[in-house]
């Protein structure tokens, strides 16, 4: 949990979507390589590989390192490139009908669904 914890909570969803059978296969298929017994994954309801780290580290630096990006962010003017070329018209009518954005639930509600990227 050093770098944050990302990779739980999507095992987390994927467990409770039923999407995580080839995860704990791989445990179950490598538990002795990881140090594991296979008998106590077996029991386990939502298995997850952790490890504790037994090396000295600036814990706080380590973590701001792994959660720093490793590629330059895209300026203003990229984004909204980006951005312009994923609307479509609908996203603009939304827009011309009330025009005062923050109000404007209908175009919040497409240009999310249009233009941000899902994650």
């Amino acid at each position: 949990m050093e770098s944050g914890n990302g990779r739980v909570m999507a095992l987390r969803e994927a467990y409770k979507r039923g999407a995580a059978d080839n995860y704990r296969q791989y445990l179950l298929d490598n538990a002795e390589t990881l140090g594991l017994s296979g008998n106590a994954i077996e029991g386990m309801k939502n298995p997850v590989l952790t490890r504790e780290r037994v090396t000295d580290v600036d814990r706080v630096k380590f973590a701001q390192e792994a959660n720093e990006s490793s590629v330059s962010a895209m300026s203003e003017s990229e984004t909204a490139s980006r951005d312009a070329k994923n609307m479509d018209s609908s996203l603009l009518e939304n827009a011309a009908k009330n025009p005062d954005l923050m109000t404007n639930t209908a175009f919040f509600r497409d240009f999310f669904e249009q233009v941000v990227p899902q994650n």
